[in-house]
């Protein structure tokens, strides 16, 4: 992913491996957007937007799951701040 999406924040960034799911998980839901998880045999949440109610590609954003890493905390970031979420917001959103 391109550089312009990496938070400008760095003390925020540095502490990405901090964030849990449910923090994720709650913030989805305070940002407007929307997610769903198959019926059966996965732990993972796919977060989408909220105006395309299919649950195919076109509305999919990223998956989120427990025991993400560093790594994939800094991928779902920089999703939703390429998606158009704002970095205030996301960082108020991820607040305990």
């Amino acid at each position: 992913m391109a550089d312009e999406f990496l938070p400008k924040n760095k003390q925020f960034w540095k502490s990405r491996g901090n964030i849990r799911f449910s923090q994720f998980y709650k913030a989805i839901e305070k940002l407007g957007l929307r997610t769903t998880q198959p019926n059966s045999g996965s732990s993972h949440y796919a977060i989408r937007k909220p105006n395309i109610l299919t649950n195919g590609l076109e509305s999919f954003i990223i998956n989120i799951y427990e025991g993400m890493s560093k790594q994939a905390n800094g991928d779902v970031i920089k999703c939703l701040l390429e998606y158009g979420i704002k970095e205030d917001e996301l960082i108020k959103a991820l607040k305990k």
